[in-house]
């Protein structure tokens, strides 16, 4: 069974708010807390058919020194999917929040929260075989700690309130319920399929996944690559630039397309008994409650627009081959064959072996508008507590 150890020391005290001749008052609540987390038993998917039958070794070496394993399906061989356990990832979590509730009715909380996590495996199906195929690193059968994709870095919420009793038994209050939030990590990727999975694939007709990491070159004349005629440079050099992204196989996770930010309203009115429902439940309390969700939106419908991540967490701009380096140097970057199916293993025996030959570039953006999550919603309900 998976476990953890954990560690947390949290503080909490009372704060007068007076800074020289500035006097903010009393009666505050500071609230901090860190978390740190180890991993002792995580899950762990591998695949024994790629590391473990005869006929699937020797293990091939890709450009940039990652493992090339067996292309399962073109073998004709099943998979072997094994469940295991794995010691490493960790996660710290700081969080910190301040907070007042004034005699007139006024009351606000505002917090902040910094996450940084490292997982090994995601677990994001419900099939071992899928798991393992979900897996993003540059080596499926032995991942690394690397940033959690559920890592939220950055969250700052906010609630402020007034609330105030009026009449016999009338009670209204007010809240505005704010929070910003980073976006979903992603990773800029490999644009593969089942004909041509780069670093082998899995057996049984189970496509491979749009989450091998991209290796960017360094430059133009990185030694690893090569570029086809249909491979558009300017473009692609412009595009890494312009995102900042690093040369070298592109650490998985670690982009994030922005801050979020939603705002709602409650607003909530609370009325004496109804006595028709004394007799029949005793005591009660009724309450008309409107609730308005996005409310910038509603504002304005241009404001509240949430962001999402590339689908799946996956960036994947680069259409790719391995080619035999004595096959670009004998016939032409476009006219040397691609290795498919299982013959980048075997042919790749040395990372000096091969070579990247990028086709075609895809521009893909960091973040795309969620229409579902991009609209205000507004609620009305009747709430009878008994």
């Amino acid at each position: 069974m998976p476990s953890d150890w954990k560690a947390s020391l949290r503080l909490e005290r009372d704060l007068d708010l007076v800074f020289g001749s500035l006097n903010l008052g009393t009666g505050y609540t500071l609230t901090a807390q860190a978390l740190t987390t180890w991993a002792g038993d995580g899950f762990l998917w591998t695949n024994y058919a790629q590391t473990r039958l005869a006929s699937a070794q020797p293990t091939g070496v890709a450009p940039d020194g990652r493992t090339i394993y067996a292309d399962l399906g073109d073998l004709r061989i099943l998979n072997l999917v094994a469940l295991g356990n794995h010691g490493e990832g960790s996660s710290r979590i700081l969080t910190a929040a301040l907070g007042k509730r004034y005699d007139n009715g006024l009351h606000f909380q505002m917090s902040y929260a910094w996450q940084d996590v490292e997982a090994v495996t995601e677990g994001f199906s419900s099939r071992g075989i899928s798991n393992w195929r979900n897996i993003q690193d540059a080596d499926r059968n032995r991942p690394s700690p690397r940033t959690s994709p559920h890592q939220v870095t950055h969250s700052v919420k906010l609630n402020l309130g007034y609330e105030r009793a009026f009449g016999p038994g009338f009670r209204a209050r007010a809240d505005l319920f704010a929070r910003a939030w980073s976006g979903d990590r992603f990773t800029y990727t490999f644009d593969i399929d089942r004909g041509n999975a780069l670093f082998g694939r899995a057996g049984a007709g189970e496509s491979p996944y749009d989450n091998s990491p991209l290796y960017v070159p360094r430059d133009r004349d990185d030694p690893a690559v090569v570029y086809a005629s249909s491979f558009d440079q300017d473009a692609f050099f412009a595009y890494v630039a312009d995102n900042d992204i690093g040369a070298g196989i592109h650490a998985p996770y670690s982009e994030d397309p922005g801050m979020n930010q939603v705002w709602d309203i409650r607003l909530r009115l609370e009325m004496p008994s109804m006595g028709l429902l004394d007799r029949w439940v005793g005591e009660n309390h009724v309450s008309l409650v409107l609730d308005v969700e996005n409310v910038l939106n509603l504002l304005n419908d241009e404001w509240g627009t949430y962001e999402a991540g590339p689908r799946f967490n996956q960036a994947a701009i680069v259409r790719a081959d391995l080619v035999d380096a004595d096959d670009v140097a004998s016939l032409g970057v476009d006219g040397a064959p691609a290795l498919t199916g299982d013959s980048p293993r075997t042919t790749c025996r040395q990372q000096s072996d091969c070579l990247y030959r990028f086709n075609r570039f895809r521009s893909v953006a960091s973040a795309y508008p969620s229409a579902s999550q991009s609209v205000y919603r507004i609620r009305f309900g009747i709430r009878i507590d008994l």
